[in-house]
């Protein structure tokens, strides 16, 4: 019996079944430019980190909450002063890897600008 149970421990560690956070390596060619109406070759990397005990994401070390909408996983924040309006709104299908990345700026009396990034991620396994 307590051969068993220490075989099933070694298992459950082992297959990472207690663990709750996801990590995704996540890799773009390229986004469009609202401001000039064009794509622009750039390689952008990026990762995901996602505790799904906690409802939790972080991109680019700001952790957001994270609502579940069908494969859908969906987060935003704006930043909002008396000069602009900073929107950011992500999108990750966790089906497919891909993930979407949405940055507008809204300024007061000046033309409106922003991007739109599109990752193909992947599930990274630590090393150790």
């Amino acid at each position: 019996m307590k051969h068993l149970t220490i075989t099933l421990l070694t298992l459950l560690v082992s297959g990472n079944l207690w663990t709750q956070v996801t990590t995704l390596s996540c890799e773009s060619s390229e986004y469009f430019s609202f401001y000039n109406a064009e794509t622009v070759k750039s390689q952008s990397l990026a990762s995901l980190k996602i505790n799904s005990k906690t409802k939790e994401i972080t991109f680019r070390s700001i952790t957001y909450d994270y609502k579940e909408v069908g494969n859908l996983i969906k987060f935003s924040r704006n930043d909002i002063d008396k000069f602009q309006t900073n929107s950011f709104s992500y999108t990750l299908d966790r089906i497919s890897g891909r993930f979407t990345a949405e940055t507008t700026l809204i300024q007061t009396g000046g033309k409106n600008m922003g991007t739109l990034t599109k990752y193909k991620c992947v599930q990274s396994k630590p090393l150790f």
